[in-house]
Order: structure tokens, then C-alpha cells, then sequence
């Protein structure tokens, strides 16, 4: 189960609280989830950004909570085949990568409620996803594997062929002006990454 609850009490002097996935009926503060039988969606996955909580469940769920509203949002529910293992949502929290069960990973979109595999995912542990924190870069994904190598990908929410996710690479520029991208990923051996800017990656080394 995942836990929400107010630091600072509201004018009422109180402090509102809520436990997800709730039952049907589970007010609290009013915008049931509609989860009926929480322990059998139990929540297996959380994150949270400034607007938005997001929590995956074991039957494949994302559901989000937007907490100005104090409210749950039934009609953004993502559905996935397997369960969530873990969250990794933009800072706006309209877009969210969803690593599942069987170590796939799916753009999932807020707006649409789909979700788009990624192409050739990592086979190693993924240690860590982070977005490119720059607003003109506001689709681009990396994954960071075990085997310490840095995977890049893009999200395109609407191209003629529907929402997609590229896997980033060598490009070569044909002679008739096709461009064509050679998926691969780049060794990264500096430390752990932890926040990317136009591209730039910060890392902390073992030491801090």
C-alpha cells in the first residue's frame, strides 16, 4: 500500500490523509480511486511530482491522484498486461516511464492513456531512467544499465505512424536524403548518472 498524507495541516487544522489503492466508497477527502479489492491490486510502484502521486498496482494499473484537487483521477487510468515494477514520471507528470514485471518499459501517456514499448531495451538491470531536465528536450528518456552503458530515447506522442518511442544512435544521411538511425548505446563509466540537461549528464562517483 502506498501512504499520502499532509505535512503542514489545512485551515481546518487538520491533516488529510489517504491510503491507495482504496476500496470503492474510500473517501477521505472526497474521489475514490474505484480500486475495489486493494489487496488484490496492491500497489507495487509509487512516484510523485508537484501536481500528480502515481502509483502502479501487481494487475498492471497506473492510476494517478492530483493533489490540489485532493482527488483521484479514474479517467487517466493506464492499463498494462503485467505488473509495474517501478515509475519514472516527467517533472509535469504527463508522461511516465512504466518498467513492468518483465523488465519492459512503456511510455505511458497521461492524455491518451497509452502506452508505448520501447524499443530494444536494455537485457542487462536497469539502475536508473532519468528525463533531460530541459524543456526543449522534454521527450527525451535515458536509461542507465548495469553493464554501465547509457541507452537514449526519444518520444514522439503523434507522427503518422501513431504515438512512437526511438531508440537513439549512429545517424547516416542516405544520398537520397532518407535518414537512417543505427540504435546503440554508449559506455558510461563515470560514476552513477543522475540528472541530464541538453544532453549534458551530471554523475556522482562512489566518494559523492
Amino acid at each position: 500500500q502506498v501512504t499520502l498524507h499532509e505535512i503542514e495541516a489545512g485551515s481546518n487544522g487538520q491533516r488529510r490523509r489517504r491510503t491507495f489503492p482504496e476500496a470503492d466508497g474510500a473517501s477521505g477527502g472526497g474521489g475514490g480511486m474505484g480500486m475495489t479489492g486493494g489487496g488484490a491490486l496492491g500497489a507495487t510502484a509509487v512516484a510523485l511530482t508537484e501536481s500528480f502521486l502515481i502509483y502502479g498496482t501487481r494487475s498492471g494499473n497506473v492510476e494517478f491522484f492530483l493533489l490540489d484537487e485532493w482527488t483521484g483521477l479514474t479517467g487517466i487510468t493506464m492499463r498494462h498486461s503485467t505488473g509495474i515494477k517501478k515509475l519514472f514520471p516527467n517533472p509535469s507528470g504527463t508522461r511516465v516511464v512504466v518498467l513492468d514485471d518483465q523488465n519492459e518499459a512503456f511510455m505511458g501517456n497521461a492524455v491518451t492513456c497509452e502506452l508505448t514499448p520501447f524499443p530494444q531495451f536494455p537485457q542487462f538491470k536497469v539502475e536508473h531512467i532519468m528525463w533531460d531536465m530541459a524543456p526543449e528536450w522534454g521527450g527525451v528518456v535515458m536509461v542507465y544499465d548495469s553493464n554501465k552503458h547509457m541507452h537514449t530515447y526519444v518520444y514522439a506522442p503523434t507522427t503518422n505512424k501513431g504515438a512512437v518511442v526511438t531508440k537513439l544512435g549512429h545517424v547516416d544521411i542516405k544520398p537520397n536524403g532518407e535518414i537512417e538511425i543505427t540504435p546503440e548505446a554508449i559506455p558510461f563509466k563515470i560514476g552513477t548518472p543522475i540528472v541530464s540537461h541538453f544532453g549534458e549528464v551530471t554523475s556522482q562517483n562512489s566518494g559523492g
